[in-house]
């Protein structure tokens, strides 16, 4: 499920930006996938301090679940 979760993220190697270009205008995707080649450096710079945050309580709740199973 958290796997789920973080590659739902809309940063062009991960699924997400799959799914979100189809939501944005035409001048913005072509943009949008130039900038695709760094999304990847962005995944890895950013990882901790943007994902952490969704991360971690995602993981305490899973957790909690299995733990009551």
């Amino acid at each position: 499920m958290l796997l789920f979760v973080f590659n739902l993220v809309p940063i062009p190697p991960l699924d997400g930006s799959r799914v979100s270009r189809y939501f944005l205008p035409y001048k913005v995707e072509q943009v949008y996938n130039q900038i695709g080649g760094y999304g990847i450096i962005l995944v890895f710079f950013f990882a901790g301090r943007l994902i952490a945050p969704i991360y971690w309580p995602l993981l305490g709740m899973f957790d909690t679940v299995l733990m009551k199973m």
